[in-house]
This record gives C-alpha cells, structure tokens and sequence, in this order.
C-alpha cells in the first residue's frame, strides 16, 4: 500500500514516492547491463561457437537474468515491507494515544454526567420544598383570616406553622448540599 505522505509526532514528513522506486530501478538496470556485458564479452573472448556453447549451457545467461531480478524484486519487496512496518507501527501508537485521550474524555463526561444528576435532584427537591412552603403560607394566611374571623382553628394554625419550620430547614439543607457540591 502506497502512502503519498504521513506525518510522524515530530511532524517530519515520511514519504514512499516515486523518488523509492529510484533503488529498484538502478537495481533491475544493473543487473541487465551486467547480463548484456557477459553476452558480448562471451562474444569476444570465446571464438569457437562449440565452446561458446559449452560456456552458454554452463552459465544459463537467461536463467542468470531471471535469478537476479527476482533477488533484486526480493530485496526490494523487503525494503517496501520494512517502511510499511515502520508506517504501521506509528499509526498505531497514534491510535493508541487517540483511544486514550478519548476514554479519559468518556471518564470525565462520566463524572460530569454524574455530577449533573446530583444537581438536578437537589434542585427538584428544592423545587418540591419551595411549593410546599408556599402552600403552607397560602394555607396559614388563610387560617389566620379565619382565626381573625372568630374561628377556632388556633391547633391546625400551629401544626401548619411547625410543617412550614420543618421544610424552610430543609430547604436550608438542600442549599448547603448544593452549596457544597459547587465549592467541589
């Protein structure tokens, strides 16, 4: 697989271009050139076509060509592979760094998330509180017009009044917790 670029955590380029394919070209041109130079040197130095023959079946000339490209695509698939290795290798120490940085972001919203839900249910129950203390002031001034008016609910006045204590310290608790949770 050919990446055109891909930056390393130095931000230095890592590059397989055409510019890599340079080595393997040299490489399969060498060893024709050494092919072509062994034919024509056979040519010259042996001048019996008899013996041009001997010489011909012990080398194997095509057989030669054929070995040494398929050594110089082995080398060269082998510097390919290492590269590739290499490039692998640093993608997957970013994707690991990558899946850190995201699973202590997840950890984080986690205690956020948490956080917030302790917040809304102190917030309801000081909602729940606020409604009762007004119904128990509605309640009471009600109570008091009648008490006022001649009537003899002095008891239930009391009760209502204690009840209304009561939930006012709660909703001084809540405040406290609340208090609490945003100094944390």
């Amino acid at each position: 697989m050919l990446r055109k670029k891909m930056f390393n955590k130095d931000y230095e380029n890592v590059s397989i271009s055409k510019a890599n394919f340079l080595p393997l070209f040299v490489l399969f041109v060498s060893i024709f050139c050494i092919w072509i130079l062994s034919g024509i040197s056979i040519l010259f130095f042996i001048p019996d076509w008899n013996v041009r023959g001997i010489f011909g079946d012990m080398f194997g000339a095509i057989n030669s060509l054929f070995a040494g490209l398929a050594l110089g695509g082995i080398i060269y698939t082998i510097m390919l592979q290492r590269k590739e290795l290499e490039l692998q290798r640093h993608e997957l120490e970013l994707s690991r760094s990558e899946m850190k940085r995201s699973a202590d972001a997840q950890e984080q919203l986690h205690k956020a998330s948490i956080y917030q839900a302790n917040i809304m249910k102190h917030t309801a129950r000081l909602n729940a509180l606020t409604n009762v203390i007004e119904v128990y002031s509605d309640e009471l001034r009600y109570i008091h017009k009648r008490i006022n008016d001649g009537s003899d609910l002095e008891d239930k006045y009391n009760f209502l009044q204690n009840k209304r204590s009561e939930a006012i310290k709660m909703v001084g608790e809540v405040q406290k917790k609340l208090m609490n949770m945003s100094n944390n």
